[in-house]
């Protein structure tokens, strides 16, 4: 303790001896610090954009199988007129959204057979172009080491004919002069047993109408698109008979109502547009 105090008392009496020399007291400055360098957060980079080259491969989605397998489906594909020979079916075995698929010749009887395919959700569906097919499949579920039998009917699309008609001025006005278009076509089944209509190229059209007069000929033929043309003339305002020969059936053409032409004009005398004008 008595150290402690005499150190202080020294240190008193060494600034004290200092006198009115010391006006204040320094102190060195220490160095300025170098600045820090700070590093920014990385961006966010947007990749959307970036194209990556391809990598040479094959997709490994497995498709499903036919076969090999135990079941057997077997059938009949009949038409309106019985058994159809060499008609074609489409066999597929249904796994989720996929199908594995084969397609088979019927024999003479009709008869359909394919062995050997694993069991599950089979879609059958038979044609015979141009005229036979099926709108609608037949769904079967075959067990595994099983034989199911299915019966395929197909519906007739052919040879009737399909006739419209087109006027040009729609509608008619009376006394004057029509274009009347005349379009066949038939419907007809792909080799994919699809139905679509076809152009009926050579058909003979012969129109019938009491109140109709025809331009030329009444009588013409079908060109490669199905159609052909009249220059027809109807003489009695409203709805008008029109109909036609095609083929060996009579069929309407339904025409729209012939209307009356409209009046001319009136003209106003020269007298009263002149007062009309100083009015």
């Amino acid at each position: 303790m008595r150290r402690a105090a005499l150190l202080l008392g020294t240190a008193a009496a060494v600034v004290a001896g200092c006198g009115p020399q010391v006006g204040r007291l320094s102190f060195p400055v220490p160095p300025p610090s170098r600045p820090v360098a700070t590093t920014a957060p990385p961006s966010t980079v947007d990749g959307s954009a970036v194209s990556l080259p391809t990598v040479p491969g094959v997709t490994t989605t497995t498709a499903p199988g036919l076969g090999p397998g135990g079941a057997t489906v077997t059938g009949t594909v009949r038409g309106p007129g019985g058994p159809v020979a060499g008609a074609t079916v489409l066999v597929q075995r249904v796994v989720g959204a996929r199908a594995a698929s084969t397609e088979v010749a019927t024999a003479a009887s009709g008869k359909f057979t394919v062995a050997g395919v694993l069991g599950g959700l089979y879609r059958l569906r038979a044609w015979d172009p141009p005229h036979l097919t099926m709108l609608q499949a037949v769904l079967r579920w075959v067990p595994d080491g099983t034989t199911q039998s299915v019966e395929l009917t197909l519906a007739s699309f052919g040879p009737q004919l399909a006739v419209t008609a087109s006027f040009d001025p729609d509608p008619p006005v009376v006394g004057r002069p029509v274009i009347l278009a005349v379009l066949v076509r038939r419907p007809s089944v792909t080799a994919g047993g699809l139905v679509r209509d076809v152009p009926a190229t050579g058909s003979r059209v012969r129109l019938l109408g009491a109140s109709w007069t025809v331009s030329g000929p009444a009588t013409a033929t079908t060109g490669p698109t199905g159609t052909v043309t009249f220059v027809v003339t109807c003489h009695a305002a409203g709805s008008q008979a029109l109909g036609a020969v095609v083929g060996v059936g009579r069929v309407s053409l339904h025409p729209p109502a012939c209307v009356a032409p409209a009046p001319p004009p009136t003209s106003v005398p020269k007298t009263k547009r002149h007062r009309a004008r100083h009015r």
